[in-house]
């Protein structure tokens, strides 16, 4: 058994969260929202997500995954991407390389989504946007 925790701009202060088992972020996710239920709070947060699969460009075909559609406080304020902002990976402090269903959370590992707006001169529209974001983010 080993810990990790999860900050979700905000929406959640940092929460441990115990795992079992090696874990993607989505799990990760999907454990904490799990583990903070309580009779007064059954839904800790909300969430929803959208699987896009796979990207065919400049002859490389990568995998996307999973892309965070909105997360919020049920009842409360939702931050829902869109053409200007989306939300952001990081673990200890550093976007990741590759998307939540692909990153393994390792023992005491800082997961963090940031709510982000990207510089105008990078952001595009929708999907394409998170998408431009993914390849400028692998081309560094």
């Amino acid at each position: 058994m080993y810990t990790a925790s999860l900050t979700i701009d905000n929406v959640l202060p940092a929460a441990t969260v115990n795992l079992q088992a090696e874990l993607t972020v989505r799990e990760l996710i999907e454990a904490a929202f799990v583990q903070l239920q309580t009779a007064a709070q059954p839904d800790p947060f909300v969430f929803t997500i959208d699987y896009y699969g796979f990207d065919y460009f400049q002859g490389d075909t990568s995998y996307l995954g999973y892309f965070i559609v909105s997360i919020g406080i049920k009842g409360g304020q939702t931050y829902a991407s869109n053409a200007n902002s989306y939300w952001e990976l990081l673990v200890n402090n550093t976007p990741s390389d590759v998307g939540m269903d692909s990153r393994l959370v390792k023992a005491n590992d800082q997961v963090r989504l940031e709510w982000y707006t990207p510089p105008p001169t990078t952001a595009a529209k929708g999907i394409g946007g998170r998408v431009q974001s993914v390849r400028l983010r692998r081309s560094r």
